[in-house]
């Protein structure tokens, strides 16, 4: 299990910095940004499971750990809201 979940942060990881490389394409087109905020949605989803995990002390992380996944749900946060955001102006 525990290797699943340090499997499961770097997954997320990789998405998280494919995301930023290509944030500039992302924000100017709209199929990318809906796209994106799907991926977002999948992300966020998998954070919060592991969470979930947490608070009923079925896995454990390291400090690190947690400061990575307090990382990925504020970038899932702030992305999403600055993605509809831009998806309401185009609209």
């Amino acid at each position: 299990m525990r290797a699943d979940i340090s499997d499961n942060l770097n997954q997320m990881i990789d998405s998280i910095d494919g995301i930023s490389e290509h944030w500039g394409e992302i924000v100017t087109n709209e199929d990318l940004t809906d796209k994106c905020i799907s991926v977002l949605a999948q992300v966020n989803s998998l954070a919060m499971t592991i969470q979930l995990l947490l608070k009923f002390n079925a896995i454990w992380l390291s400090d690190s750990e947690h400061e990575i996944l307090d990382d990925i749900l504020n970038f899932v946060d702030e992305g999403i809201t600055e993605l509809d955001s831009i998806n309401k102006e185009s609209n």
